[in-house]
């Protein structure tokens, strides 16, 4: 197993409470049932992939919104859930961003990975809002289509917010992570 340097570790640390902190630059919208939110957070998500990597930025992503999470009632007992949908985010960030041994270096890689890790984030978030409006509310459908639907257009601002954040701060933060670099992050 390969060693995790102290530079990765205080990465990780750092993006972790990045991921957190972002998710409290938002603007709250009513919807059917509770609230969505139009925020950055997915941004740094993203940012955290392509950053550390498929795994690490995963991990950031999915534990720093998962501590927001726990911060909130409303949000609280999805948690677990946000965990993983967060680490998918990165995740495929990381993965697009990372690959071919490219170590987000590519620009129109970068992008290419922004843009499918928030939209493929989009799609997810909006099948877990139906079936939790269906199956665990259960709302009638009309109620569903409209909650999903006003979580469908915010989580489109979402994305749009989170590839722009992501594809121009990648440009301005990776040079300083890179530098000195002793070994592969």
């Amino acid at each position: 197993m390969k060693k995790i340097s102290t530079k990765k570790l205080a990465l990780v640390g750092v993006f972790t409470a990045l991921c957190f902190a972002a998710n409290y630059i938002s603007i709250p919208v009513p919807a059917t049932v509770g609230i969505t939110r139009v925020h950055v957070a997915n941004g740094i998500c993203i940012l955290a992939g392509m950053i550390l990597g498929p795994l690490f930025g995963g991990f950031c992503a999915g534990f720093g919104a998962m501590l927001y999470d726990f911060t909130n009632p409303v949000f609280a007992p999805g948690a677990p859930i946000t965990f993983l949908m967060k680490f998918v985010l990165g995740l495929v960030a990381g993965l697009i961003a990372y690959s071919g041994g490219r170590k987000a270096e590519n620009n129109l890689m970068n992008l290419i990975a922004a843009i499918a890790a928030a939209f493929s984030y989009v799609i997810v978030y909006l099948i877990k809002t139906f079936i939790t409006a269906k199956y665990v509310k259960g709302l009638p459908m009309e109620a569903v289509w409209v909650d999903v639907g006003t979580k469908a257009w915010a989580s489109s601002i979402n994305a749009i917010i989170a590839i722009i954040l992501s594809v121009v701060l990648i440009k301005a933060i990776l040079p300083l992570v890179k530098r000195n670099e002793v070994d592969d992050i």
